[in-house]
């Protein structure tokens, strides 16, 4: 985990870009995360929301050159405030850094030059699940609950773990941190044979019964093991488990249903912040209650 020296400690300034669902679908994961950072002591800015307009590229709606450039805006806009961005999104996290290793590209610098943007080598672009893991210990430290009993599945996501593999802080092909966080703050994290499959959301843009199908795979791999919750760290997985579920409950193939929870979230939720102001009542997978045993 050699990169996990590169997220900065507590003191030092972020600036947050949420990204379309975190605002829009689930506004909880956005108040989480600027709530969670600030306890743990940072100084966090929240920006002007630009979507960083990934699923118009995926889709074939914008030339990439046009979301980079789109891109180039969002982070010079962040450099004024802090050379630090987090996103709490897996698909803003990938095309942000995507971005940023086009300023070596010498026709895509000549066109930030003309749109009189600055980008500093500087930059960098994190992920809020790897700086909230990077700080576990002070989490678990001044915590007012703990997960024990709890039975954690967690789902990583394509676009951090395959997108930019030389910049995950753990295993591409097995990544433990967000099971390590889980079982640090007195969870057990479950294993289950899916786990590093697909959530099918990136399907939606193409072929809608994709999702279901490859997220039903997943949820009922995690059902069979008395799953209490699934973690993830992006809101778009979290709206495939969500929504998916939804319709598997009321269709009869599964007779429970697993609450979703992003990280932010989960961490808020130990360091004792009001689980309605964590937007916790926005998610279709409202089955909480062993979330309010937490001790």
């Amino acid at each position: 985990m050699a990169r996990i020296n590169d997220i900065p400690d507590s003191g030092e300034s972020l600036y947050y870009y949420p990204g379309c669902i975190s605002l829009n679908i689930y506004p909880g994961i956005a108040y989480s995360t600027l709530k969670v950072l600030e306890i743990l002591g940072y100084k966090v800015f929240l920006g002007d929301e630009i979507c960083c307009s990934l699923p118009f590229r995926n889709v074939g709606l914008m030339p990439s050159e046009t979301v980079y450039s789109i891109n180039a805006l969002i982070m010079s806009k962040a450099y004024l405030k802090s050379r630090f961005i987090v996103t709490s999104c897996n698909g803003c996290y990938s095309n942000l850094n995507n971005t940023l290793k086009r300023l070596n590209d010498e026709d895509f610098r000549k066109l930030t030059n003309e749109l009189k943007l600055t980008i500093p080598q500087d930059i960098k672009v994190l992920h809020v699940a790897e700086v909230v893991y990077k700080q576990v210990e002070e989490i678990a430290r001044i915590g007012k609950r703990n997960l024990k009993g709890l039975r954690v599945a967690s789902h990583y996501g394509c676009d951090y773990t395959y997108a930019h593999p030389d910049l995950v802080i753990d295993s591409v092909e097995y990544p433990r941190f967000l099971d390590d966080f889980t079982k640090r703050l007195g969870g057990e994290p479950i294993e289950y044979d899916e786990k590093q499959t697909c959530c099918g959301q990136p399907a939606v843009k193409g072929v809608g019964d994709i999702t279901m199908e490859l997220a039903k795979k997943k949820i009922l791999s995690m059902n069979s093991l008395n799953t209490d919750i699934i973690l993830v760290m992006c809101p778009a997985c979290l709206l495939a488990f969500d929504r998916v579920q939804y319709s598997l409950i009321n269709l009869g193939e599964i007779d429970k249903v697993m609450p979703v929870i992003h990280i932010s979230q989960l961490a808020g939720l130990v360091l004792g912040l009001n689980p309605k102001d964590l937007g916790l009542d926005f998610h279709l997978t409202r089955e909480f209650s062993r979330l309010q045993g937490l001790r």
